[in-house]
């Protein structure tokens, strides 16, 4: 953020994602960020998605672009979150894809689960990055290590290594 401008939204709401206007270049963006502060990975919940896709809508009404900054181990299976998570995922699913705004994705970390898809360039963001130690997968390994009996890293510096991408 330039000159470290960061206006929070709900902060103190669902502190698992980060919702705040800053400025990049002199521009006003709408950064959502899913992670923690601390280093933790974090799995999301339904109220994630609810203040993710609020602040979305109102970044696309005001015609900011939107950056969203991923960090997090897929969804939060507590019986809670089981309950609300798939009205909260369509509403944001539907409203991800519907902005007309430019958007970007920046994968960091740890993204685990089919919510890498949803937060990606699936719903039509213009642009998505990833760091080349970032660790993207559909399931956890000891999960993956359970169903094919191998232990293999799909981290993006590994597929590069062994020829898989360019």
């Amino acid at each position: 953020s330039d000159n470290g401008y960061v206006f929070p939204y709900r902060d103190g709401f669902s502190p698992s994602v980060r919702c705040s206007l800053i400025s990049l270049g002199g521009i006003t963006v709408a950064a959502i960020g899913a992670g923690s502060d601390d280093g933790q990975v974090n799995a999301l919940t339904g109220k994630d998605f609810e203040k993710a896709s609020d602040f979305a809508l109102l970044a696309d009404q005001l015609d900011i672009p939107i950056l969203m900054y991923m960090n997090f181990a897929g969804y939060d299976r507590t019986p809670h979150t089981e309950v609300c998570l798939r009205r909260r995922l369509a509403r944001f699913t539907n409203i991800m894809s519907s902005v007309s705004v430019p958007r970007i994705t920046v994968y960091a970390g740890k993204v685990i689960g089919s919510a890498y898809i949803l937060m990606g360039n699936a719903l039509g963001a213009d642009v998505t990055y990833a760091f080349d130690d970032s660790y993207i997968s559909l399931l956890e390994s000891d999960e993956i290590k359970k169903i094919t009996g191998k232990s293999e890293s799909n981290s993006l510096g590994d597929m590069l290594s062994k020829g898989y991408i360019d």
